[in-house]
């Protein structure tokens, strides 16, 4: 069967070369590298004219490099996510884990260019994962993924689901992990919700040790005390996380980001309530500088200011 043998090389390549062009170009994307692609316009093509996109492993492929290569044109996101639903049966368990993580990435992309709608389209990628148990690693789910789930249920204000997973979930995460990103993403969910009490009773509750952890947790506070009008408590806690910053090592970026923060927000609490003109020099000051933590919420105080 010499015809059938032929066809089936092809279909074998056409996957193959797909699936490498799709981590090319994600590669690309994250670390700014330029890579050549061969002759990925020729296959392209061909599978188009062909009609090879009724094979799964091509369709799923060739729609999300077409995802990562035409960020504008959304009906290739929307087609690779239908074909990854419809055909998760096609593809081994590790094989299935790496598509998904290839579309959560895509979201995480567009969320980071302000395209807020891709928090819904990412938390039910996240959802249909965990359905399939394909997010967990041996029973466990990491923290990090653990707390981009909770990100995308805030975005997409399904608080109700949101309140379960991090309940349920808890014990799938590392045991050194478990109390802290529990409370953590418990109290930032009652945050969202107004329920500034039970937030801070959460927020004390444990010792962050993770660096980035613990001053995300002093940032919830240190919101917490601006919307309960608390200045005295504030001015204090912003000097406590000034001082927090100032101590510990952490990356240079998320130094500069919080430092700015705590900065804009002592500049909001000294705006006059009638100085329309500092406040707009403010919100284009926020707005310019390049690093700088809840940049969106420093935006909404500025503009609510009364």
């Amino acid at each position: 069967p010499l015809e059938d043998v032929q066809n089936n090389l092809d279909l074998a390549y056409l996957a193959a070369k797909l699936k490498q062009s799709c981590s090319m170009l994600s590669h690309q994307a994250i670390y700014k590298k330029e890579y050549t692609f061969g002759m990925l316009p020729e296959v392209l093509r061909f599978v188009e004219a062909n009609d090879y996109l009724r094979y799964p492993a091509i369709a799923v492929y060739y729609y999300a490099y077409q995802a990562f290569r035409h960020e504008a044109h959304e009906n290739y996101f929307r087609e690779f996510k239908a074909a990854l639903f419809t055909h998760q049966a096609y593809f081994p368990a590790a094989e299935l884990r790496d598509l998904f993580l290839l579309a959560t990435n895509y979201c995480i992309q567009q969320l980071n260019k302000g395209l807020t709608l891709y928090a819904k389209e990412g938390l039910d990628i996240y959802k249909e994962g965990l359905k399939n148990d394909l997010l967990l690693r041996n029973g466990i789910l990491s923290n990090f993924t653990y707390t981009n789930i909770v990100a995308k249920a805030i975005l997409s204000k399904d608080y109700e689901w949101a309140n379960t997973f991090v309940s349920v979930y808890r014990q799938h995460l590392e045991p050194q992990h478990q109390d802290s990103s529990y409370f953590y993403n418990l109290a930032w969910l009652k945050y969202e919700q107004q329920e500034y009490g039970e937030a801070l009773d959460l927020l004390n509750r444990t010792s962050f040790n993770d660096l980035l952890l613990n001053i995300s947790a002093k940032t919830i506070a240190m919101k917490i005390y601006y919307e309960l009008e608390a200045f005295d408590l504030l001015y204090s806690h912003l000097e406590a996380m000034r001082t927090f910053l100032h101590r510990k090592k952490m990356m240079a970026y998320h130094k500069e980001s919080y430092a700015n923060t705590i900065k804009f927000v002592r500049k909001i609490l000294d705006l006059p309530p009638s100085d329309t003109e500092r406040r707009e020099r403010l919100r284009q000051e926020i707005t310019a500088v390049a690093a700088v933590a809840e940049r969106r919420w420093l935006l909404e105080r500025v503009g609510n200011w009364k």
